[in-house]
């Protein structure tokens, strides 16, 4: 009996003792017994957002950042579309309209507007010069002249990647525009010819060919890749082949034939932002 007495004191001590001392924490709050018991630090318990373990503040501060970031995609979106290049460029022109023509050169000069990420617009100006390969001299004469200048003004389409972010962009292009196309004057040389005698008479007559210019309708189509020099400028290069669609001429009307008379150019040059 005595023994029982003395284990039931000594839980009674060691539960006072321990009731005294003991502390728990929570939510990043200490809550003692007498807390428990008072209610004192419900109000701070129930501040924390439920089965949440980051404080009130830091979710703030998480809160601000991710709309701060999504401020800056926005404006770096808006930024994009709004941009303007300029565009130099040159190349080979692989005329195929004339049997008589070779290939030339091509002139390129342009102005991009890039809609967004992924599309974009330009006004094109080209120029592309092809030599005749009719000048021959013979034995009875000669010609020279009759090269081939082609003048055009185009709109096209560009779909792809338009990203100031990105070292190379690729877009395709699909557009057409109004070429006007003129052959140069074409001088003709010849010893005249006796037929009486059979024989050359010892003159020379020349004598010009002038060429009216024609007038087409063409479509385009191709593809181009550009490359990030720095923030302002890019190299570019671009594969197109244009083919008359509409002859204007008095004899002119649509042609799908011409589809297979298209001029093939290959062109490198440079961009620049405005």
């Amino acid at each position: 009996m005595k023994t029982l007495q003395k284990i039931l004191i000594t839980m009674v001590v060691v539960m006072n003792l321990s009731l005294q001392s003991i502390q728990i924490k929570a939510q990043g709050s200490e809550i003692t017994f007498e807390n428990l018991t008072t209610g004192s630090n419900i109000k701070e318990v129930k501040s924390q957002p439920k089965d949440s373990l980051i404080p009130n503040d830091q979710i703030k501060d998480i809160k601000t950042f991710q709309d701060n970031n999504l401020l800056k995609l926005n404006n770096k979106s808006k930024k994009e579309s709004k941009k303007l290049y300029i565009s130099l460029g040159s190349g080979i022109s692989f005329a195929r309209l004339y049997s008589s023509q070779k290939g030339g050169i091509n002139l390129q000069f342009n102005v991009i507007k890039i809609m967004s990420s992924t599309h974009a617009i330009r006004g094109d100006i080209q120029f592309s010069h092809n030599p005749s390969n009719n000048n021959n001299n013979y034995s009875y004469g000669s010609n020279e002249g009759g090269s081939y200048n082609n003048y055009a003004a185009k709109f096209d389409f560009l779909l792809g990647k338009f990203r100031s972010d990105s070292e190379i962009n690729g877009y395709w292009i699909l557009g057409g525009g109004l070429n006007v196309f003129k052959q140069t004057d074409t001088k003709y040389t010849y010893k005249e010819f006796d037929h009486s005698t059979m024989s050359y008479t010892g003159k020379t007559i020349t004598y010009t060919a002038e060429h009216k210019a024609e007038k087409f309708i063409n479509l385009e189509f191709g593809g181009g890749l550009r490359i990030k020099v720095s923030e302002k400028v890019n190299l570019y290069g671009e594969a197109q082949y244009s083919f008359p669609l509409i002859h204007m001429g008095s004899y002119g009307g649509i042609g799908w034939i011409g589809l297979f008379l298209g001029t093939p150019t290959l062109k490198i040059g440079a961009q620049i932002e405005l």
